[in-house]
């Protein structure tokens, strides 16, 4: 397994979270009778995926026909998550499917829809699928997913039986995607590119996080690179924080807590997605200077500012008469000389 993975990364976090777990703890076994090809190991990944230098471009959805707006936006958020350092975005391609032509069984033809994705694909765009809620053919044949000959447009669709939930929509979806992206299916553990119908969990193994972690590094012709050329590192802490917090607000209470615990396991330090109905915690107190004419001059810049009342008996003064408004004025004075004194006596220097 070790193979799978390659020669580790030197930060600690992600070297950390490649490592298989020997006790299961995380990763189960991949399921038996697994249908598909020979897994592919990392160094397969560097020779196969077009994006073995990272994904220069954005990741494009492109809802064709689907009636939900709401499904649409939920995974595009999704998708956020799952692919933090990538602009995904809504890609609106004016496909009007009752125009296309259907198979005797009512299924569209899912190169037409190709064609046109294809056509409207802008030219930034690294990703861009196409999702729709009508049954599909190709070659005469149901399909549910259809790559088009760049390898990078495709078509997918989510008609299923009624019934299925939020976990079955964004499985497809984003399985998906990574297989765009140059991930393939994956038989070395429990693992989200696992096929889609072997009920595979919502996160990737440590095979296929690696992968990811050069798809989502900024590559040299994106102009992201940090400073002296070096890309910047893939923050799979983040990555796994980010996921937790998706799966809060998808109220996948499982998924999230799998996510919370792996970044205690990477980091070792406690955390948890924070709880919007907790209050947040007060502020530590500053500290001010060392010592204990430090914390005098502490002491005394918390109490509250007193008037001073000569300087009040002086003013009345004044206002009766005008000799004693002179002494008013000089009373003032002395007493301001005074304040000034005590102010200067409250330096560090002048309590010790």
């Amino acid at each position: 397994m070790a193979r799978a993975v390659g020669v580790l990364p030197r930060e600690p976090h992600l070297r950390r979270a490649l490592q298989i777990d020997a006790d299961e703890t995380f990763f189960a076994a991949a399921p038996q009778g697994l249908r598909c090809a020979p897994p592919q190991v990392f160094a397969g990944f560097l020779r196969e995926s077009p994006f073995r230098e990272g994904c220069p471009g954005s990741v494009l959805v492109a809802p064709m026909g689907l009636p939900d707006d709401a499904r649409t936006q939920s995974l595009l958020r999704s998708l956020r998550a799952y692919l933090p350092a990538l602009a995904v975005e809504r890609h609106d391609c004016a496909a009007e499917l009752r125009l296309f032509r259907r198979s005797a069984g009512g299924a569209l033809f899912a190169h037409d829809l190709l064609d046109v994705l294809s056509r409207s694909r802008p030219a930034s765009c690294s990703v861009l699928l196409g999702l729709t809620a009508e049954p599909l053919c190709a070659a005469g044949e149901p399909a549910s997913f259809v790559q088009g000959e760049d390898g990078c447009t495709a078509i997918l669709s989510l008609h299923r039986r009624a019934g299925d939930d939020w976990q079955s929509d964004l499985l497809t979806v984003v399985h998906n995607i990574h297989r765009l992206l140059g991930l393939a299916e994956c038989g070395f553990l429990a693992c989200l590119m696992n096929p889609v119908d072997s009920g595979a969990p919502l996160h990737l193994c440590p095979v296929c996080v690696r992968k990811l972690s050069v798809v989502l590094s900024p590559s040299p012709a994106s102009g992201l690179s940090g400073g002296g050329g070096q890309r910047q590192a893939f923050d799979v802490v983040r990555y796994y924080k980010n996921l937790a917090q998706r799966f809060r607000d998808l109220g996948g209470a499982a998924e999230q807590r799998w996510c919370e615990e792996r970044v205690v396991a990477i980091t070792h330090e406690a955390w948890r997605v924070p709880d919007p109905s907790e209050p947040e915690p007060e502020p530590e107190p500053e500290i001010v200077g060392q010592g204990p004419a430090a914390d005098k001059l502490a002491l005394l810049r918390s109490r509250p500012r007193r008037k001073a009342a000569g300087a009040g008996a002086g003013a009345g003064a004044g206002a009766g008469a005008g000799a004693g408004a002179g002494a008013g004025a000089g009373a003032g004075a002395g007493v301001g000389d005074r304040r000034t004194g005590a102010s200067a006596n409250l330096s560090p220097e002048g309590l010790g």
